[in-house]
């Protein structure tokens, strides 16, 4: 799901798109664009956590590669899937990370919770061998 946001200011203009897939055991939520409060507020991200149910053995996986901007919302939503997770005693890890979001997870000292994910049978673009 994509969702359009617009400063209060009607300034600046950004987009937020976030795509949810099942592999594997694991349920993947890839967020692309910023990371904040109008994102965390619309249906793109809500859809996310949502899609998530807690009786699948699906441990979550994020890929935040493409995240331009992480504010306190975006942690604050990061920790609610860890909650859902944990809750249903499953894992969540990260599987990539733009370099403003391991700067901010750095910063906030939250790198604990969200360990990457490990590339045991994967090539080194972290994909399986054999898939495109």
């Amino acid at each position: 799901m994509t969702q359009k946001t617009t400063a209060p200011n009607g300034a600046a203009e950004s987009t937020t798109s976030c795509t949810c897939t099942r592999e594997a055991g694991r349920y993947v939520i890839t967020v692309t664009g910023d990371l904040d409060l109008a994102a965390v507020d619309g249906a793109a991200l809500s859809s996310a956590l949502s899609g998530y149910r807690c009786d699948e053995p699906l441990d979550v996986v994020l890929d935040l590669r493409h995240v331009n901007f992480l504010d306190s919302s975006g942690l604050s939503w990061l920790m609610a899937v860890r909650s859902a997770a944990a809750l249903a005693n499953r894992r969540v890890r990260l599987r990539a990370s733009s370099p403003t979001v391991d700067k901010v997870l750095d910063m906030a000292q939250l790198r604990r919770y969200f360990p990457t994910e490990s590339r045991a049978g994967r090539g080194a673009d972290g994909a399986r061998p054999g898939s495109l």
